[in-house]
């Protein structure tokens, strides 16, 4: 028997670097409404398949603001819904962790390739008076539908209640500790403990002011048939299947709950396309460093590329031959980068790896395709690649390494590019008010000195 708690929105969190960020989801929501982030939806509408039809209609820009359901026909008074939490939004996922908004991608990237770094335990706090525990269910009184869970697509197999959660589970009968816990991860990440209060029902623990909390066991050999559900990549998954049947034996939550709920979608009403680029760029970047390789000077997996899954572009500076085919190679098969992505870019420092024109650029300019594109077969992929067929042969994919970095063995004598000169480009970035433009000038990874 395996014991489950599932937790939604419960954010907390104070940076490394001092800044203050968000203690909860409800601290967060007015933070990213004060930037302009959130949009309340005032009218009545229906759980099944509406809510998830206006957040795709209204994440199809970029930057597009979260959406909070005030008024769910299916659900009681004052019980919420929150749709996309980050979506495509940099300042989102920045406010998120503690950090301002206005920072470039890249630059939020390496923030939190720093905080990866850090582990700080959770604490176990006194249950009484906490948030999470402001209203109970317990045994017979125990209904998980009133919450607004929500049917997304048109051929989803029902309501999903779990898509933008967090999952706690424990063996019972296993003492034995992991070497990594993602409470710790978690408290590193946000710069302070996160706060734990003791389940009611089982022995497990959960986030004290967590917005929606439900305590179950899973018993063994408990499955039951599950799906189809529209996942990620921007289509359903592999067909019907057994998933784990949990028992929910209390439920626990703040007064007017808010269900967090993340949009599986192409690119950019994609939920997870900034959450998993960002936090994915920075631990490959991260492995990278641990693995020795030298003058990494960017890594970003692009949120366009199935959230973030698909596609890893790295930017280095080359130092020796094979650099940049060392680079490649172990960014395609590190930890954080193997699964699934099938195109691995590499190109020179003076390219920012976040901006697809410059690394197009470089894949047209620097890269002669004969030379330059090797292929990994048998690579680790995932059970949602629609383009493996029969699904059978779905966990195992393919890689394409390309090489898009000037050639090393030529490169003293390579084409110069144009640039910018420093000084000019310095002047005219302090004028840039002055000369009639708004927001910050852009950030160039090539100047000339």
């Amino acid at each position: 028997m395996e014991e489950m708690s599932l937790h939604v929105g419960s954010l907390s969190a104070k940076t490394a670097s001092g800044g203050q960020a968000p203690r909860d989801l409800r601290a967060w929501i007015d933070a990213v409404e004060r930037i302009g982030q959130l949009t309340r939806i005032r009218e009545e509408v229906s759980r099944n398949e509406e809510m998830g039809a206006i957040t795709y209609m209204a994440h199809q820009e970029i930057n597009a603001p979260t959406l909070l359901f005030e008024k769910i026909k299916e659900s009681p008074p004052g019980y919420r819904a929150l749709w996309n939490p980050i979506g495509s939004s940099v300042d989102r996922f920045a406010v998120a962790i503690g950090e301002p908004p206005g920072l470039g991608v890249m630059e939020l990237v390496r923030r939190c390739k720093s905080k990866f770094s850090l582990s700080i335990p959770p604490v176990i706090v006194d249950g009484l008076g906490q948030p999470a525990n402001e209203n109970h269910l317990r045994d017979d009184k125990v209904d998980i539908r009133d919450f607004p869970a929500a049917r997304h697509w048109a051929r989803d197999g029902g309501e999903y209640i779990g898509t933008c959660d967090a999952i706690i589970t424990r063996d019972p009968d296993g003492t034995f500790p992991k070497t990594v816990s993602e409470l710790d991860f978690a408290g590193g990440l946000m710069g302070r403990p996160v706060e734990l209060v003791k389940g009611e029902v089982t022995s497990l623990v959960y986030p004290a002011r967590a917005e929606i909390v439900a305590e179950g066991i899973i018993p063994p050999d408990s499955q039951k048939l599950e799906g189809p559900f529209g996942e990620f990549t921007g289509y359903y998954g592999r067909p019907e299947d057994l998933a784990f049947l949990v028992h929910v034996k209390a439920v626990h939550h703040r007064d007017n709950p808010i269900l967090t709920h993340a949009l599986m979608a192409d690119y950019p009403a994609n939920e997870n396309s900034t959450l998993f680029s960002v936090a994915r760029s920075a631990r490959i970047w991260n492995d990278l460093d641990r693995l020795g390789v030298p003058g990494i000077r960017g890594v970003y997996s692009h949120p366009a590329a199935a959230g973030g899954w698909g596609m890893t572009v790295v930017s280095l500076e080359q130092r020796y031959a094979g650099h940049a085919a060392q680079a490649l190679a172990l960014a395609a098969q590190c930890p954080g980068g193997a699964y699934y992505a099938k195109w691995i870019i590499a190109v020179d420092e003076d390219v920012d790896p976040s901006n697809m024109n410059q690394v197009i650029w470089a894949m047209s300019t620097r890269c002669n395709p004969v030379e330059d594109i090797d292929i990994l077969r048998n690579t680790w992929s995932t059970w949602l690649d629609p383009t493996q067929n029969p699904p059978d042969e779905r966990p195992y994919g393919s890689k394409a390494l390309i090489n898009a970095c000037m050639e090393h063995r030529y490169i003293k004598q390579f084409s110069k590019r144009t640039k910018i000169r420093r000084s000019v480009y310095e002047n005219v970035a302090a004028r840039w008010a002055q000369l009639g433009f708004t927001g910050q000038p852009p950030h160039l990874w090539a100047l000339e000195d």
